[in-house]
């Protein structure tokens, strides 16, 4: 990790090695964790300290000194030190971030112009994410609600604004339709709270509930459209059969036949007359 070369004073560590990911925009308290790991293990925090002007020395150590321009050992070796951290700083960085240093001039006013910068990006990146949270609302499956609101607090996390459990669990409820209200009520009115996982568990449940009684009215009405549709054919088939066929039937026979009887009594009695 390390090379160290002696000096007559002190021995300057030199960390040459840059940290696994190079710093942008998105990855500030993962690349800080990295590098702080780095600056501790070897004993450096001090020339990043900016409210200590990073340890400084004197430049010089005495009138005379600065006159002849003479400068200390003790701050020759602090500038060497703060050199190399402030060299490895800068290739732990992406290349869109030099330009931000420019005027930096030692390690400790690189890592207070990161922190000024990042501190400024997080305030209104969590601001805008905790208003995308409160606007959140359930509209497709309650999975892709559950993922996308963890999305959102797992941000806020990696920017140093977590969301406590309970408050997780409000955005959840809070997103939800009318149809989860009796069980959103029963959540709010338990003396034990539930943590997040249980609540995202309990809602599975209860929306897997809900999808099988919709499909069970869905299929309960095309049962019922079928069965008015039915009847109604059948009425237009056999009325139509009685009608056409057993009225026909019944009129043309029973009528033929009846009158075909009339005449057969009528010829014997005009006979007997005769």
């Amino acid at each position: 990790m390390a090379a160290q070369s002696s000096a007559s004073t002190s021995s300057i560590v030199q960390p040459l090695v840059p940290v696994s990911i190079k710093l942008d925009d998105d990855n500030f308290l993962i690349w800080k964790m990295q590098a702080t790991g780095v600056i501790k293990s070897f004993k450096l925090q001090k020339y990043v300290d900016h409210h200590k002007d990073g340890g400084m020395p004197p430049k010089y150590s005495n009138p005379e000194d600065k006159l002849s321009d003479t400068v200390s050992e003790t701050y020759s070796n602090w500038e060497q030190q703060d050199q190399l951290i402030f060299t490895w700083l800068l290739a732990s960085m992406s290349p869109n971030f030099h330009s931000r240093m420019v005027g930096c001039v030692h390690a400790f006013q690189i890592w207070h112009s990161l922190h000024l910068y990042f501190e400024t990006q997080t305030r209104a990146r969590v601001c805008q994410l905790r208003s995308q949270l409160k606007g959140i609302k359930k509209q497709d499956s309650l999975n892709s609600y559950l993922l996308a609101i963890k999305k959102i607090t797992d941000t806020l996390a990696s920017v140093g604004s977590p969301v406590d459990p309970a408050e997780h669990i409000q955005i959840i409820l809070d997103g939800l339709p009318s149809e989860y209200n009796p069980l959103v009520t029963s959540i709010i009115s338990r003396t034990d709270p539930y943590s997040v996982t249980e609540i995202e568990t309990l809602l599975t449940t209860i929306e897997n509930r809900l999808e099988r009684q919709k499909q069970e009215e869905q299929e309960s009405l095309n049962m019922q459209a079928n069965y008015v549709q039915f009847p109604g054919g059948f009425q237009g088939r056999g009325q139509g059969y009685f009608r056409g066929r057993g009225q026909q039937n019944h009129r043309g026979r029973n009528k033929g036949n009846f009158r075909g009887g009339k005449s057969f009594g009528r010829a014997p009695s005009r006979g007997l007359t005769i």
